[in-house]
């Protein structure tokens, strides 16, 4: 039903933006197990057209309406999915504590994927006809406004209790006496481990090789974003409803699920990020589909105004909704004022007045700016840049955009916000029907109060949880934590460089994804 690229919800909602968002997932249990279906309208859409689109799905999956390749499609992404979760100890971990909560056999774990490999397009058609019925199901409706219904009841005196911090049990008396050992720290020389190859005389490939992977990632990045050209964000939300000359949006998503790879692009403040990820085998028919639709790219003036329409819906949403307001809205008044990164957005104006051809001819020059390119898989750096030396610098792709990649353009100056003034401290709160938010912005906290900082977080062991939520139960959730800014990177003495990769710490630095 759901999948992110080739589903019946990804294809037939999803990609054709009949409603503002949509999902399906299962809840599996031992006993028994259901699906839940989400989605949330466009404006002016019924709560009942949305169950009706949802139902047209469902009855798709039953009488069949769907390619025939799409179950073995199915199976070999969920076996993607459980070798990148297997990359870290938290997804092992989880598959074991699955199979003990379900009360499945190890090897039975471990041999599904030949049993659902052989699962057909007409056993999946029995089974959703057999247990997805017009009458087995319930639909919740969430409405928004005043319910008169409702009926008030004081809150009864609550005797407070008292909160024992200083006993404690036998088995925490000798858990906390066992000495663990101490861990060797291990020190990664970067000119060993990150490999260099050149693709053209100003663009090279960095790489670090596993050889013993599955998977491949590759990342596109530029030192530019939302706040060099504002464009570029609304550029990554568009770019999935977009097709070429020979194949639709739809067509180009298939191709991308049948050969197990996912492709996304997104867009920070200051970074633009091209990001290809899949099985290690599709490498090189990756690489040729994404340049493809890179180079190729034709307008969609309708995904277009829905898009736009939907961006402005979401920020009438984000004003009911209290997370946007503490984390996003309010932290940003907090520490830049009334213009921050978050509210200096294009507006409704300017987002009506953009033209489709205006994103796409802005998708076709990307590469004309300064990028870097890495890679992370089994592949050594020259065999990977030489896929990238056929397909990213083709003739055909640098004749359409019009400039040599042989002279790269220094990327868009970003946009920058003052922070708050020496010695000021701007405070803000936000009073709504669910609770009451305040954030505060100090200009100078110590670092010393990282530390201090863990007596009062969320966890149960907390001064704030104990004392309000369990001995006075004041609050239904409280929280509170500090964020401080990273420290600047040293100078770099005469006549040296920086290491490669230390010039980013962001979380979406290539590298660290590949080093945990």
């Amino acid at each position: 039903m759901y999948n992110h690229q080739a589903g019946l919800f990804d294809l037939n909602i999803t990609q054709k933006q009949k409603l503002l968002e949509v999902y399906a997932y299962p809840r599996v249990y031992e006993d028994f197990s259901s699906l839940l279906l989400y989605a949330k309208p466009r404006e002016g859409q019924s709560l009942e057209e949305v169950e009706k689109l949802l139902w047209e799905q469902i009855e798709n999956l039953r009488e069949g309406n769907f390619e025939d390749w799409l179950p073995g499609a199915v199976v070999k992404d969920l076996k993607l999915s459980e070798i990148k979760s297997f990359e870290k100890n938290t997804g092992r971990a989880g598959a074991i504590t699955n199979a003990f909560v379900l009360g499945l056999d190890w090897a039975d774990m471990v041999q599904r994927w030949e049993i659902l490999e052989k699962i057909t397009k007409d056993e999946v058609v029995t089974f959703a006809r057999k247990y997805l019925c017009p009458d087995n199901y319930v639909v919740v409706y969430k409405h928004h406004g005043e319910d008169n219904s409702v009926m008030k009841v004081d809150k009864p005196p609550i005797t407070p209790i008292e909160v024992n911090r200083t006993d404690m049990s036998a088995f925490a008396c000798g858990f906390l006496e066992t000495e663990a050992p101490e861990i060797e720290p291990q020190f990664v020389d970067f000119k060993k481990t990150i490999q260099q190859a050149g693709i053209s005389s100003q663009l090279k490939l960095y790489a670090v090789q596993e050889p013993g992977s599955q998977l491949f990632r590759l990342y596109y990045t530029f030192d530019m974003g939302r706040l060099s050209d504002r464009r570029l964000a609304l550029l990554a939300s568009y770019l999935p409803f977009l097709g070429t000359e020979n194949h639709t949006a739809t067509e180009i998503k298939q191709a991308f699920y049948r050969l197990g790879v996912q492709f996304s692009a997104s867009c920070q403040e200051e970074q633009f990020y091209i990001t290809l990820s899949g099985l290690e085998e599709s490498y090189e028919e990756a690489v040729s589909l994404m340049e493809h639709l890179l180079s190729d790219a034709r307008p969609n003036p309708g995904a277009l105004q829905n898009l736009i329409e939907d961006i402005l819906l979401r920020r009438e949403n984000d004003k009911k909704d209290k997370r946007a307001i503490l984390s996003k809205a309010m932290a940003g008044y907090a520490k830049y004022g009334p213009v921050s990164p978050f509210s200096d957005k294009l507006s409704k104006e300017q987002l009506l007045a953009i033209r489709p051809e205006e994103l796409t001819e802005l998708l076709h020059h990307l590469f004309d700016y300064k990028h870097e390119i890495f890679y992370f898989g089994a592949k050594m750096a020259r065999s990977a840049a030489s896929v990238l030396k056929k397909y990213h610098i083709r003739p055909e792709a640098v004749s359409r955009r019009k400039k040599c990649r042989n002279s790269l353009v220094a990327a868009i100056a970003r946009e920058k916000y003052p922070n708050s003034a020496p010695g000021k401290t701007r405070y803000t709160s936000s009073t709504t029907r669910w609770s009451r938010s305040s954030y505060c912005c100090f200009p100078k906290v110590p670092r010393s109060s990282t530390c201090r900082s863990m007596f009062f977080r969320s966890g149960t062991t907390s001064i704030l949880v104990t004392d309000f939520l369990q001995s006075f139960s004041r609050t239904s959730a409280s929280q509170k934590r500090w964020r401080i800014p990273p420290m600047p990177m040293p100078p770099i003495p005469p006549g040296k460089t920086a290491p490669i990769f230390c010039r980013r710490t962001s979380a979406h630095n290539p590298i660290n994804s590949a080093m945990r």
